[in-house]
């Protein structure tokens, strides 16, 4: 079954606001079909002057660092309908979960860097991909 999910549902004022930053982060637990269990983390900041791929490398290298068993399995830029971007695929040990698998696409929306990072037990790393494949392919952007 197909659910569209909204991630700006609402409008409100800030009053007296005249600067803000959004540095929102959604997280949806997604259970498909045939039960295999999907995080959904869209994590949004304001695209700075630093070009998107050395963003990417700085996170690269911490993950590198700070993760346990950290194994980059590919790094592809990609274009969707309406996105274009970098795709990045890696797993590593989570001392609580065992072996965890990420595919995540790293891209530039108006003035905001977003990343959706997707997340799966490495055994369930084909369904992951071929899920968030399936999700990045029906994003559809709001009018400015």
């Amino acid at each position: 079954m197909k659910a569209p999910y909204s991630f700006n549902d609402a409008q409100l004022v800030l009053p007296d606001a005249p600067l803000w930053i959004d540095r929102s982060r959604q997280l949806i637990e997604v259970e498909t079909s045939n039960g295999t269990k999907l995080t959904l983390i869209i994590a949004r900041a304001p695209a700075d002057r630093t070009p998107l791929g050395d963003f990417l490398e700085m996170g690269l290298a911490e993950h590198k660092r700070s993760l346990r068993g950290f194994n980059l399995l590919s790094v592809t830029e990609r274009r969707y309908p309406q996105l274009l971007g970098v795709e990045l695929r890696f797993q590593f040990l989570d001392k609580n979960l065992g072996p965890v698998f990420h595919h995540e696409f790293h891209c530039v929306i108006g003035p905001d860097r977003v990343g959706f990072h997707i997340v799966s037990a490495v055994a369930d790393a084909e369904e992951c991909d071929a899920w968030s494949q399936a999700m990045l392919e029906s994003v559809s952007l709001r009018d400015a």
